[in-house]
């Protein structure tokens, strides 16, 4: 496998005209994979559902190990399919230049176990970097709520999203830096860290938007159902999001993928295998 090189040039990364190529892709290749976006999203949601009743008087009740390993083992199947769908479009995208729209198949290579592998274990450290700021949030917590008015963060979304942005801003800034991985293990080529976060050097924000605004977005809808009258439809809740996330996926995985063509200036090599 060949590493790639750092392109000490690379182009300003255009984020409104990105997401615009991205969302055509998308559309272009929807009858290639819906049907796998439909099973993501049931596996996923039922993931979710286990996390929710695993533990609990109303749920099963589940404590240590048997809790830890459900909410572990349950989100897998649905992962794998992610990494189907992804792997899938950015060879599509940057090999066969989005004119290949084969079905895709369940169909586990060395390419889709290096790319799970790497996936899981970046974002495992980029959840961890959140930490600080978490504990930061929970230490001032009182604070925070007296600076409001009695009842504000009850009566509106806010104060969930004001927590969630704690986790993820740290998150999708580090994840961006990084992302250049994985279209690199799509193309077969060897993915290095650092490499990602010298090529992202100067499109460190541009970087931030392209990862995190679409599942920042479509990933937060469950918390709009208090506001709804359906907080207390968990299948509802479990659900809503993860379709939206996987409807997306396609689009992100490109912009992704445009990100890569743009700062390294890829383009196919008759050298990279066919192989799909």
């Amino acid at each position: 496998m060949n590493i790639p090189p750092i392109n000490s040039f690379p182009n300003a990364l255009n984020v409104r005209a990105i997401f615009k190529e991205a969302f055509g892709f998308a559309w272009d290749h929807r009858h290639a994979f819906w049907w796998w976006i439909f099973v993501g999203a049931v596996l996923t949601g039922l993931g979710d559902l286990v996390g929710e009743f695993s533990y609990g008087e109303e749920g099963w009740g589940l404590t240590g190990f048997p809790y830890f390993a459900a909410i572990f083992l349950a989100p897998i199947p649905g992962l794998l399919v992610f990494v189907l769908l992804a792997v899938y479009c950015h060879r599509t995208f940057l090999i066969y230049h989005g004119g290949k729209s084969l079905n895709l198949k369940f169909f586990f290579t060395e390419r889709e176990r290096k790319f799970f592998v790497w996936i899981l274990g970046i974002s495992l450290f980029c959840a961890f970097i959140t930490m600080p700021g978490v504990f930061i949030v929970v230490t001032i917590w009182d604070s925070i709520i007296e600076i409001f008015p009695e009842g504000f963060w009850e009566d509106t979304f806010i104060g969930d999203l004001f927590v969630v942005w704690v986790f993820l801003f740290p998150f999708y800034y580090v994840f961006g830096r990084w992302v250049l991985v994985f279209p690199t293990i799509a193309i077969d080529q060897e993915p290095r860290i650092g490499w990602s976060w010298k090529q992202t050097k100067g499109n460190d924000w541009q970087m931030f938007v392209l990862v995190g605004f679409l599942p920042f977005t479509v990933g937060n809808l469950w918390l709009l159902l208090p506001f709804l009258g359906l907080a207390e439809f968990p299948v509802l809740s479990a659900f809503i999001s993860t379709f939206a996330l996987f409807l997306f996926t396609p689009v992100e995985v490109t912009v992704i993928s445009i990100a890569f063509r743009e700062l390294t200036n890829w383009s196919p090599s008759s050298q990279l295998p066919e192989s799909t």
